[in-house]
């Protein structure tokens, strides 16, 4: 049996195609495709992330989803490791004769898992299960991604204002493409990597879901299309989350009380600022964005893209504004 993972990356389109393969799972399996979610209301399959990092001796690093899972130690991420893959195996081993290939997708693959010796435990793990692991990845044009990222973060706790998540994001790395491919490339080899760019001329179809239904091999036809927006935050509901997050409870806080206020005040900022406008990047930081990460790009294009002139072209009339009231087929990315 071979394996296709998704492996993110974050904010682009991953609970999209999640919903996708859930609501397909009995279509998909009678054309050989076992889709076996271990924790049904998760739809990033975070467990196998975690369980590679918790035979390196990690813990996940996001306080958000050690709180959700219940780990506060290396035992506890151990012994809910040890679960879940027991779980997983199960599932493989009940697997029906006509079953070909199992397929994946976790958002938190990409940022858990992005260096040689991650890579390494992670790809271990499934090859242990599977004659063939091909792992497929999307990448966003940055300044899209930025305050989708920033939306997201401010949802989980993050306090800090868009510029100085926009600061620290490109300094530690987080919009640099390459950084992280260049790593797969070199434990898994780059034809074990599937990498696609959201951007319409790309994608088959101009839609995310045909392209990732062309990517497993199997047609769109006959499939439920996934109805789901995840819309970033407006500028409204923001400012009313960061002052949740600054004085209430944030992303750190382990008061299981005060993070309940939190959820039910979070939940009446996002509808009290429904109708706000959105986030806009600045043309300055727009700017900025493509020339620290140019070079980056242009080693993916080079790559991945030879017959592209640009990874994400400067001409860009279907940007985020486009994104957000979805106008365009690349839809529930934000």
């Amino acid at each position: 049996m071979r394996a296709m993972f998704h492996i993110g990356r974050p904010k682009t389109g991953s609970t999209t195609l999640q919903i996708l393969l859930a609501e397909n799972r009995q279509v998909l399996a009678e054309r050989g495709y076992l889709y076996d979610r271990i924790v049904e209301e998760i739809s990033s399959q975070w467990e196998f992330p975690i369980a590679a990092l918790a035979s390196l001796g990690h813990l996940p690093p996001d306080p958000f989803v050690r709180r959700v899972v219940g780990i506060d130690d290396l035992k506890a991420a151990r012994r809910y490791s040890d679960t879940m893959m027991r779980r997983f195996e199960a599932g493989l081993a009940n697997a029906g004769p006509n079953i070909h290939t199992w397929i994946a997708s976790s958002e938190h693959v990409w940022p858990y898992v992005f260096d040689a010796e991650r890579i390494a435990a992670f790809d271990e793990m499934l090859g242990r299960n599977f004659d063939e692991v091909t792992y497929i990845v999307y990448l966003r044009r940055q300044e899209d991604l930025l305050p989708s990222a920033y939306s997201e973060a401010v949802r989980r706790g993050v306090d800090k204002t868009f510029d100085e998540f926009a600061e620290n994001f490109l300094q530690r790395g987080h919009g640099d493409h390459m950084r992280n491919l260049r790593q797969w490339i070199k434990t898994v080899g780059k034809d074990r990597l599937v990498v696609r760019i959201l951007e319409r001329d790309a994608l088959a179809g101009g839609d995310l879901v045909e392209d990732y239904c062309e990517i497993l091999g199997t047609p769109s036809d006959g499939l439920v299309r996934p109805q789901f927006r995840n819309p970033s935050l407006t500028r409204k509901s923001l400012d009313a989350f960061l002052l949740i997050n600054r004085h209430i409870a944030s992303d750190e806080t382990l008061d299981e009380a005060l993070q309940s206020l939190r959820a039910a005040l979070c939940q009446a900022a996002e509808q009290w600022g429904a109708d706000g406008a959105p986030l806009e990047v600045t043309p300055e930081r727009v700017a900025d964005v493509r020339n620290r990460l140019a070079p980056s790009n242009e080693e993916v294009r080079r790559l991945f893209f030879p017959d592209r002139a640009e990874l994400f072209p400067s001409n860009h009339p279907e940007g985020a504004a486009a994104l957000r009231a979805g106008q365009i087929a690349i839809d529930a990315i934000n």
